[in-house]
């Protein structure tokens, strides 16, 4: 396939890795760098359910909806 150049996706929760670390003398890869990038979305993603909750609002909140004014 040309001009498709994607690495491996290893990222698992269930793992509750905190962060990714550079380790002297080891070549770094993008996927070093992807792999912390999902670390810390997942982190901020469960920061926010457990701060604002799962559905954001006690009622409908700012639902749309197809009824447009």
């Amino acid at each position: 396939m040309e001009g498709y150049d994607i690495s491996r996706v290893a990222f698992d929760p269930k793992k509750h890795y905190a962060g990714v670390r550079m380790q002297q003398g080891r070549v770094l890869t993008d996927d070093d760098w992807n792999e912390n990038e999902r670390i810390e979305n997942e982190e901020r993603r469960r920061s926010r359910v457990d701060i604002i909750g799962p559905f954001g609002s006690p009622d409908n909140g700012f639902k749309v909806t197809g009824n447009a004014i």
